[in-house]
């Protein structure tokens, strides 16, 4: 008889509550939060900020180099590592490795290598910034920076962004 009781007590300390949660107005995302963000671009390069997307769309005075500042999703901002990861999705069939990573203020800035398969002598690379302002998480990244130069110009650049 104990047993039962000390049971249903339990069960019913389980049970939901009927209590309301209070509500996560942390969570609640501004709209164009990113649109007062300035940058520093090389000489000749554009920019476009993209209102539905909250998002900056940047390029080369060629157009062959694009950059993309829009807000990073914050599940996967604790690590190079775990960033690449969540990104590696994006090339499927890809193998996707970090060959250079830097720490920069509030966050971390990488290189990855897209590769076709292990024995891919040239890899396609992605250049990432991912950092903290204030309280939201940004990513800068850029595609098909393949010289050293264009990759030095684009870190610079994501490293530049401030609120």
């Amino acid at each position: 008889m104990m047993r039962s009781l000390l049971l249903v007590l339990a069960l019913a300390a389980c049970g939901k509550s009927d209590k309301p949660k209070p509500e996560a107005h942390d969570n609640v995302i501004a709209p164009r939060a990113l649109e007062g963000l300035a940058f520093d671009l090389p000489d000749q390069w554009t920019k476009t900020y993209d209102t539905d997307h909250d998002a900056w769309n940047i390029a080369s005075a060629d157009a062959a180099t694009k950059v993309l500042i829009e807000r990073a999703d914050e599940r996967y901002v604790a690590s190079p590592d775990a960033y690449m990861h969540h990104v590696s999705q994006q090339w499927p069939g890809k193998l996707v490795t970090i060959e250079s990573r830097k720490n920069v203020k509030g966050g971390f800035a990488m290189t990855l290598g897209i590769f076709t398969g292990e024995k891919d002598p040239n890899p396609q690379h992605a250049t990432v910034v991912v950092r903290e302002l204030g309280s939201r998480w940004y990513r800068c990244i850029s595609e098909g920076a393949d010289s050293e130069e264009i990759r030095e110009q684009v870190l610079a650049l994501c490293r530049s962004v401030r609120l």
